[in-house]
């Protein structure tokens, strides 16, 4: 943002994009991409970019529309195929998904993520085997490839093979090379413990990824696992120590230096968490005053 007065004007519209992507106004960001792609209609970049938008929003159809003629405009830009990818696998069009990836791993077959792609592909039609082999792919790329370790495991979990999958993930975060990575796999674990109903286990590893986040003070990374902590307390029918977490979560962006936009948008979403939370607790007087506010 500092910047945006300095450059063109198509980089001033896409900077505030994704400003106002990043403070959760969508309203906002689809403005500024619709104004983007009107002054650059045949710009891959720009239509990915409102693509995205559309995409996040679960209009699968319009970010499609956007994609297609991204590669048409543009047939070796690659982004654009793989998240096409994307919105054909959340259709439900598994056969056009699998044709785009095959392509995405065409254009750039010495990168990683395209045999990542096709796998994350793969596991969703559960075809489990097969999602490992690509995503062992992607590691003979490039060993360090986190999200393929990540893929890997949740193959494993969906084929009842809680164990492995654990084995799987304490490998990555042995092997993390950064707090990001390290959080990653501790997440992974918490995942596949709640998975098997060893809730205790989950928010013990959910404590340890909140340390990691404490360490650097990253109120944002640390209000989310908070967040998570609160969600898993729900499922224990521990409604009070729910309500404490997400308490604690929302105190800790207010306290921030995030946006105000962020800190307004946290405040919204508390009432989404305590009116579960009363609803746990069949105290739907509370929950339908909340479920208004959030409205």
């Amino acid at each position: 943002m500092a910047l945006a007065d300095k450059t063109s004007e198509g980089e001033k519209v896409l900077i505030l994009a994704v400003q106002a992507g990043a403070n959760a106004d969508a309203v906002k960001q689809k403005d500024y991409l619709e104004k983007l792609v009107a002054a650059y209609p045949n710009d891959e970049r720009a239509l990915t970019a409102l693509g995205n938008y559309h995409f996040a929003q679960q209009e699968f159809a319009q970010a499609i529309a956007n994609f297609k003629k991204a590669t048409e405009v543009a047939p070796t830009y690659s982004p654009a195929f793989n998240i096409l990818g994307y919105a054909y696998r959340q259709q439900g069009n598994y056969a056009d998904a699998e044709h785009v990836f095959k392509k995405y791993v065409e254009l750039i077959p010495n990168d990683p993520n395209p045999y990542d792609s096709y796998a994350e592909l793969l596991l969703k039609m559960g075809k489990f085997e097969d999602s490992i082999a690509q995503y062992r792919k992607a590691l003979d790329v490039d060993p360090h490839f986190v999200p393929s370790h990540f893929g890997i495991a949740a193959d494993l979990m969906y084929m009842g093979k809680p164990e492995d999958a654990t084995a799987e993930l304490q490998k990555m975060a042995a092997g993390a090379r950064n707090d990001g990575e390290l959080r990653t796999a501790l997440f992974g674990l918490a995942v596949v413990d709640t998975d098997r109903g060893k809730l205790d286990l989950a928010l013990d590893n959910l404590t340890k990824q909140f340390s990691v986040a404490e360490k650097k003070k990253d109120a944002a990374a640390m209000a989310g696992d908070l967040r998570a902590k609160g969600n898993i307390l729900e499922q224990m029918h521990r409604y009070d120590d729910a309500a404490q977490q997400f308490n604690k979560s929302l105190q800790l962006i207010e306290a921030s230096a995030l946006s105000q936009e962020i800190r307004d948008n946290a405040k919204l979403l508390h009432h989404y968490n305590l009116a579960a939370v009363a609803i746990g607790k069949k105290n739907y007087a509370d929950a339908k005053s909340h479920a208004e506010q959030f409205r």
